[in-house]
């Protein structure tokens, strides 16, 4: 058997729960920016894993894992699948710590590298995701996925920020 079905050769397509609905639904707008989201914190995984830095590495890897659980969460409309998330927000607040010890002055210019970079693509499509979630209501209706994503959104920002050589962080904004 392909990969093919041809069930959404006709502009629907299936959810979790076994809807059948048209592709422009929003919920299928949320899972695409989940899928975007997966695909652009595996962009920075790859990117870890070439510069060999296995920790940030092995953290985007856990966000892809739960992400994918997340997406269920959404689709199926079932909270069932929060319980096997691996990082919980208070986990991201501590590694949001770690990686930026002292607050930030200045507005942050990303570019000083490929992986600082990834880490910043994931982080705004995070942002773009969150802004789906809001306006979908059985997405918004979920505390568990809202906090997570907004929190993902501050760690992604943190592993990018930790990337900065000194000298490339920031501009001083005033």
């Amino acid at each position: 058997m392909g990969i093919y079905t041809r069930t959404g050769d006709s502009g629907e397509s299936g959810t979790l729960k076994g809807d059948r609905l048209r592709k422009d639904h929003p919920v299928f707008h949320v899972e695409g920016m989940f899928d975007a989201l997966m695909v652009a914190v595996g962009t920075a995984r790859f990117e870890s894993c070439e510069e060999n830095d296995p920790v940030r590495g092995d953290i985007a890897f856990t966000v892809q894992r739960d992400l994918m659980l997340l997406a269920a969460c959404v689709s199926g409309e079932d909270d069932r699948y929060l319980a096997a998330l691996r990082l919980s927000p208070e986990r991201m607040e501590k590694l949001v710590d770690s990686a930026v010890p002292v607050p930030l002055t200045a507005f942050v210019i990303p570019g000083s590298s490929r992986r600082e970079l990834a880490f910043h693509h994931a982080r705004v499509t995070c942002r773009e995701l969150e802004r789906w979630l809001v306006s979908y209501p059985p997405a918004a209706s979920r505390p568990g996925v809202m906090r997570y994503v907004n929190r993902l959104s501050d760690l992604l920002f943190a592993l990018a920020v930790g990337e900065s050589p000194p000298g490339t962080l920031a501009t001083d904004h005033r």
